[in-house]
């Protein structure tokens, strides 16, 4: 019998080249974006906290905009940085005894935020933040953990963050079951495993997809 030969796999697309903000102070870090240039001069971002047991972790995202012409719309490939991400501690759920206290530790992540998004600031009422807390805060009593998330939304819906807090839900304590599912999801994503093209943009056919220990 011929033995058929085994398919390659997908190559990867080359790397980027990384876009740097040359308007950064004298020994300030540049702000660099791995990824294509937004469609139009309308950057379009979106701000995720993640608040863990030791402490809480800003990721600022940017996409390009929605834009498309076509049906189903393409998928929108988010773009980020390690210069994007600031961590905070300690974790909010270590202030149970002070609820208040612990949202105000989000502060500077918004802060962070602000300056990383400065060239923005007309638009950043348009850019979404999200609270998501995970063990740290699963393991406390409800009354405790209910009045820390309520904090942080006050803290969200106040005059201290300027990002669009979409609705109450979109800070909250998820399940562990919801944090394995992004967890699953990114390692793939980032192995090139959901998209069979390896272009970063087409339909989601997991076929290649591997599990994960949480």
């Amino acid at each position: 019998q011929k033995r058929r030969a085994a398919s390659a796999p997908p190559a990867s697309p080359p790397s980027p080249k990384p876009r740097v903000d040359k308007s950064a102070e004298p020994g300030e870090h540049p702000l660099v974006a791995f990824g294509p240039q937004p469609v139009s001069n309308d950057a379009e971002f979106g701000l995720l906290i993640d608040a863990g047991s030791t402490g809480s972790r800003l990721h600022v995202y940017e996409w390009p905009k929605r834009v498309f012409s076509t049906l189903p719309p393409p998928i929108t490939h988010p773009l980020t940085s390690e210069l994007w991400t600031k961590r905070r501690a300690p974790g909010i759920s270590s202030l149970a005894d002070d609820p208040k206290a612990a949202a105000e530790t989000l502060l500077p992540l918004i802060e962070h935020a602000k300056v990383l998004l400065r060239h923005y600031q007309k638009d950043w009422h348009r850019f979404p933040i999200w609270v998501k807390a995970t063990a740290g805060m699963r393991v406390l009593a409800h009354t405790p953990r209910r009045a820390i998330i309520e904090e942080v939304r006050a803290l969200l819906l106040s005059d201290k963050n300027p990002f669009h807090f979409v609705e109450a839900d979109a800070a909250r304590v998820i399940s562990g079951e919801e944090e394995a599912g992004y967890a699953w999801t990114g390692i793939n994503f980032a192995l090139g495993h959901l998209l069979e093209d390896g272009t970063g943009s087409g339909t989601a056919r997991p076929t290649r997809a591997g599990g994960i220990v949480e």
